[in-house]
């Protein structure tokens, strides 16, 4: 999205043991805390901020949608840290939070913004048949959703953070697994798209 003019930012938790990579602006709170005056990583900067966890990565959101290049699209994730229950003072900080105009009103982006709400530990690429989130935000901003595919060294990359299946080192490897993967398919009769999951699998809410 980067390529095609958007500007991306980052502001929340962060359990991986890299740093961000592909957002124009990022601050980061490695581990997911502390909760009170926490430690946190702007652009590979070190800095502190004093309060809440919470209350610091809404903030910092906001504005970064309030200064954010005005020509430019932008792609903007932000990850709460906690329970706001944790601290008494947060639910007055949210009460106060509510009477301020909305953000997206106030830097008119209601009727061209697109919000989605996901779980602490939501899936990206549709395993599971369930919501594919990646492809999903390419089609709504009209941009070619590119083929996905993983590679990683399960003995020096336990993490899986170092994807290779681009890398023209590995290409021969991948040629192999594509051709392995297409005769299994044809094996079993595999040869449609993946589809929605069975109806006993589907999650009822």
């Amino acid at each position: 999205m980067q390529q095609a003019g958007y500007e991306k930012a980052l502001v929340g938790k962060w359990h991986l043991r890299s740093d961000p990579s592909g957002f124009d602006q990022w601050i980061i709170l490695p581990g997911g805390g502390p909760h009170v005056d926490p430690p946190m990583t702007a652009n590979g900067m070190k800095i502190k901020f004093r309060g809440y966890a919470d209350d610091i990565v809404a903030d910092q959101t906001l504005f970064r949608l309030q200064n954010r290049t005005k020509e430019r699209p932008i792609l903007h994730s932000r990850s709460s840290t906690s329970d706001p229950q944790l601290l008494p003072h947060v639910a007055q900080r949210r009460r106060e939070r509510r009477t301020r105009p909305g953000v997206s009103r106030q830097e008119r982006l209601a009727k061209n913004t697109v919000a989605l709400f996901t779980s602490d530990n939501g899936f990206f690429l549709g395993e599971h048949g369930l919501f594919d989130v990646a492809p999903t935000l390419l089609e709504l901003a009209g941009l070619p959703v590119p083929p996905r595919w993983e590679l990683y060294d399960l003995q020096n990359d336990l993490d899986e953070v170092h994807n290779l299946a681009g890398r023209a080192d590995h290409a021969t490897l991948m040629t192999e697994l594509r051709a392995r993967l297409d005769a299994l398919r044809k094996q079993t009769g595999d040869s449609d798209p993946p589809g929605p999951p069975p109806v006993a699998l589907q999650c009822h809410w």
